[in-house]
């Protein structure tokens, strides 16, 4: 159904991650202070541009877990020692991963060249009509073939707000779907296709950020810069 949906419009949601959402929540929250704001880069060229925070555009705060953060059982910060564990967590990413690579991987010809994915994103949306102006997240062919997020919000209400809102553009798909960051719904969309955006957000709004890179064009984006920086050096 989840590969029907995306093969014939782009995206889909849906709701299969219920059972770690709690404990994930929980976990996460002694790392919640620590969270910077959401950048965007404003410029044509990346040497000409710059990363800023504007909160007009982009409105949430992120914190990014790789592999070894998520292994830890204590942090420091400003000189103090926290205690933190992220084994729900972990599975729950264990769960998006077995999702993608086994279960869309296989029946997805545009999917079947993926190989690895980004670090986690975590990001909260702290209200108060925060919100994430429309966009598309590759537009530069940086290898990023999926999105896929995943919401961890207990008892979220329409009223609420901050909706995911897709874009999809192939033909018979709906010409806006609005998805609700309701705990354990998973949102999957095409990268370099879908435009979305986050709709003002009344109450802490807390999601997961995945993004699945193809090999192909990922090996072609990381020559490409490469080359370019190699050229910069010498000029």
């Amino acid at each position: 159904n989840v590969c029907r949906h995306i093969e014939r419009t782009s995206c889909k949601y849906c709701n299969p991650l219920l059972a770690a959402i709690k404990g994930s929540r929980a976990e996460l929250r002694v790392m919640e202070p620590h969270y910077s704001p959401g950048m965007i880069w404003v410029g044509k060229e990346a040497e000409t541009g710059a990363q800023i925070s504007v909160s007009a555009v982009r409105g949430d705060v992120v914190l990014w877990l790789d592999d070894q953060a998520l292994n830890a059982t204590a942090f420091v910060k400003d000189g103090v020692r926290r205690q933190c564990s992220f084994l729900q967590l972990q599975q729950m990413l264990a769960d998006v991963d077995e999702l993608v690579f086994e279960g869309l991987r296989p029946r997805l010809s545009y999917l079947a060249g993926l190989h690895r994915r980004s670090d986690a994103m975590m990001a909260v949306y702290p209200g108060k009509g925060a919100r994430f102006a429309k966009h598309v997240d590759n537009t530069t062919m940086d290898g990023r073939r999926l999105t896929v997020l995943t919401y961890l919000n207990p008892d979220w209400q329409e009223k609420q707000g901050g909706a995911l809102r897709l874009f999809p553009i192939r033909e018979g798909a709906a010409p806006v779907v609005d998805v609700l960051p309701v705990a354990g719904r998973v949102a999957l969309f095409l990268s370099a296709e879908v435009a979305h955006e986050v709709m003002p957000a009344y109450a802490p709004r807390h999601a997961v950020t995945l993004w699945y890179f193809d090999a192909g064009e990922h090996a072609a984006a990381l020559t490409a810069a490469k080359v370019e920086h190699e050229a910069m050096m010498t000029s």
